[in-house]
């Protein structure tokens, strides 16, 4: 069988569980670096755990004004992102010396889109991940493009969407 790689433009994602099973049989598929399995969407790799949720949310969740939705690759600063944000976002409601992030954990205080993974696979050697990162082969990748995404959602409305580096928060001090 041949293997097409769809955009979300050309797929109905009301369609019953079949249909759904029915794509998800014609897309690529690999396994990542930690042996889970990713399927070729729209240019993307995406956990295949989370294929239907993603679709699901692309057709039903609609942002509102005052959203923020934070998106970052693991390891990449999350938990301090997270805090900054939760301490901007609640600077009137707690004072600084009663915030609840100085008790708990910002992962706790914020809702999370995507779905906890069980991690039982056997990780790869280095050199393989390594090679599979480059050729574009993990979670929410190529990498390049899915930032390069985001890029161009800041360039168009750079008023609602915020890319912001890493090294735009080392640049940040807070006094104490």
């Amino acid at each position: 069988m041949e293997k097409k790689e769809y955009s979300s433009a050309e797929v109905d994602h009301s369609s019953p569980k079949d249909e759904f099973q029915e794509l998800l049989q014609t897309l690529e598929h690999q396994t990542n670096w930690d042996g889970q399995r990713l399927v070729k969407y729209d240019g993307i790799w995406l956990l295949e755990l989370l294929f239907r949720p993603i679709l699901s949310a692309q057709k039903y969740f609609k942002a509102k004004d005052t959203d923020v939705i934070l998106s970052t690759m693991p390891k990449s600063g999350t938990t301090w992102l997270k805090a900054l944000t939760f301490s901007i976002a609640n600077r009137s409601v707690f004072p600084i010396d009663r915030s609840p992030l100085l008790t708990s954990n910002p992962h706790k205080r914020q809702f999370l889109l995507e779905n906890k993974i069980a991690k039982d696979a056997v990780p790869l050697e280095l050199d393989e991940a390594f090679d599979m990162f480059c050729r574009g082969i993990t979670s929410y990748g190529p990498f390049w493009e899915h930032m390069l995404g985001y890029w161009n959602a800041h360039l168009k409305n750079p008023e609602r969407v915020l890319f912001l580096k890493y090294e735009d928060l080392k640049g940040i001090s807070c006094p104490m």
